[in-house]
């Protein structure tokens, strides 16, 4: 695993009709260990400039205070605030400064111009900016944070539609990264008569009921003691998409139907069993239920171990062959398939591990006579040595001894060509 997904993050900024919002996950791991579940990824430099920081999360921390040193620094000499250019030039240095012994982290920095108008950009942890006029992602997250704002975004958007895009593009991407996630912060910055505004969002996602709980609370930029509310006590009331809610209910009425079916399947099975036992004669009842029992199963096949039964139990009754015919596999979900693998079982399609030296003959690697040019073991990718002694199949490809033996105790195929591998028969006259 690289020490960037080490602690797991995601950080996507996207502009609007003079206007940014950047967002940023709430997970704070090791590795798959979940430690916090608010952990902040988005700083605010100053009213009209946010820093965004992915990756390993001690060195998001020095970088970030180093910066804000660097800030303070340039107000007081200054007498003004950075602009986000020359903020990102800052960042961009303070990291190839550092280039031999980098900083494990990826920026993303998004902020407003004077004149109003937004500038977001990301770059590498050497310092190499990669500007952008429609959105920058970064973090584990970022492929899936590729396509979600590929798909999501529009040009000239306003702020409320801005944070219902990105709060949807970061929802829909954490949920496919393991490392990333518990909902997200959400900055919505718009520029007012009065000086810049600030609109900060934190969105909740409850594994559970599969709902999304989302508080929010407005604040100028002078004001910084607004007390954030519960997500529980009172959930947002804006604008949702529909369709995402509406797959999330199709999913679960898939899920009862597809229970409440092997719940009928399995009642019926139960009552044919006891109408058989009922009508036997000349069989004890306990017996024949316990018979009846081990032969069929829930899932309407014949146990595979039981190959000598009776003349009465042959062949499955008419029922449960209606029964087995309107069983979908592709109705089931993934613990349903996962029981009815345990109970069928695997099936070996290997060879024996007494039969796999008959199918093996010595053979001895030369590199000047090598003409297929294989020179590796295609199972391990080790190369061969000069002089190494192999072993080959029937079509004259070589492995290594090891390796084609526990090759073949799972397939008997040849991994180069697909040749099926069989043991040879004994002759007539042994």
């Amino acid at each position: 695993m690289s020490i960037f997904e080490y602690n797991g993050s995601a950080v996507v900024a996207m502009v609007g009709k003079n206007c940014f919002a950047i967002a940023s996950d709430r997970r704070f791991g090791v590795q798959l260990q979940t430690i916090a579940t608010d952990f902040q990824k988005i700083y605010r430099i100053h009213d009209k400039l946010f820093l965004g920081l992915s990756g390993l999360g001690t060195d998001a921390q020095t970088l970030y205070q180093r910066l804000v040193y660097q800030h303070k620094l340039y107000q007081l000499r200054e007498e003004r605030d950075m602009k986000p250019e020359t903020f990102a030039s800052l960042v961009s240095a303070r990291l190839y400064e550092k280039r031999f012994g980098p900083y494990f982290c990826q920026p993303v920095i998004a902020g407003l111009s004077d004149e109003d108008k937004p500038f977001i950009c990301t770059m590498d942890c050497i310092g190499a900016k990669e500007l952008a006029k429609d959105f920058v992602v970064s973090g584990t997250a970022s492929e899936s944070l590729y396509g979600a704002c590929e798909a999501m975004f529009k040009p000239d958007m306003e702020p409320e539609e801005l944070f219902e895009t990105i709060s949807q593009a970061l929802l829909s991407s954490v949920d496919r990264d393991c490392l990333s996630g518990w909902g997200g912060h959400v900055y919505v910055v718009t520029p007012t008569e009065n000086g810049p505004r600030e609109t900060s969002h934190s969105i909740f996602f409850l594994v559970k009921t599969s709902i999304h709980w989302i508080s929010s609370r407005a604040a100028s930029g002078m004001d910084k003691g607004c007390q954030q509310r519960e997500a529980v006590v009172e959930p947002w009331r804006g604008k949702v998409n529909t369709d995402f809610i509406m797959a999330l209910a199709m999913q679960q009425q898939e899920h009862e139907r597809n229970y409440t079916m092997l719940e009928t399947i399995e009642s019926d099975s139960e009552e044919d069993e006891r109408s058989d036992s009922n009508s036997s004669n000349g069989l004890d009842h306990t017996n024949d239920s316990f018979q009846s029992q081990e032969l069929h199963s829930p899932w309407g096949f014949l146990a595979d171990d039981e190959e000598e039964t009776t003349d009465d139990n042959e062949y499955m009754d008419e029922d449960e062959e209606e029964d087995i015919e309107e069983f979908d596999l592709d109705e089931l979900s993934y613990e349903e398939l996962i029981a009815l693998g345990e109970f069928i079982g695997e099936e070996k399609r290997g060879l024996p591990m007494n039969e796999i030296p008959s199918c093996l003959h010595s053979s001895k690697f030369q590199t000047i006579e090598n003409k297929s040019g294989i020179d590796r073991c295609v199972i391990c990718q080790v190369e061969y040595e000069d002089s190494e002694e192999l072993a080959a199949l029937p079509c004259e490809h070589p492995y290594h001894s090891e390796c084609i033996s526990k090759w073949l105790q799972i397939k008997r195929v040849c991994p180069i060509c697909g040749t099926e591998v069989s043991s040879p028969k004994p002759s007539k006259n042994a």
